[in-house]
């Protein structure tokens, strides 16, 4: 029962990731909203609804007009947009079974979205600016996020 050589030899161990989070203070989440503000009408529909939300990015590029339920002021989250192995990306199931849910909406952001419904021609609430056959990709909206917070200097 003696191994000739040590299985983990070559091995490399994973790096921890820091999973802390930075939040918003007050004062910069004002800030952000005005930041917001700025953009055009999509940009601002999409981070105003992140952030009254809580949704995570995924679920926003995933979210349809069927999910949108404005007679009780409601959005249901059912599915997320997510990057598979090759690159491509993929509607599937929500993170965990906990994460499917509904969301009751604030008053302004339910007025965002019906505004938001009015000029859209597509089954996504968030479509692709190239294809609104399509959702938004997860990697434009965290590059907008990002553009966003450098013109803050946060």
């Amino acid at each position: 029962h003696i191994i000739l050589k040590n299985p983990t030899d070559g091995t490399t161990i994973p790096k921890v990731r820091n999973t802390q989070m930075n939040v918003f203070n007050k004062d910069e989440l004002d800030d952000f909203f005005k930041a917001i503000e700025q953009e055009n009408d999509y940009w601002y529909e999409f981070f105003f609804t992140a952030i009254t939300t809580g949704a995570r990015k995924g679920e926003l590029c995933a979210l349809k007009w069927t999910d949108f339920d404005k007679e009780n002021g409601t959005l249901h989250i059912n599915r997320t947009l997510s990057r598979g192995y090759d690159s491509s990306f993929t509607v599937g199931d929500t993170k965990t079974e906990n994460s499917r849910r509904v969301i009751k909406l604030l008053p302004s952001t339910l007025k965002v979205l019906e505004e938001r419904e009015k000029k859209s021609y597509s089954e996504w609430i968030f479509s692709s600016f190239s294809d609104i056959t399509q959702p938004l990709s997860t990697n434009t909206c965290t590059s907008k996020f990002k553009s966003i917070l450098r013109e803050m200097v946060i």
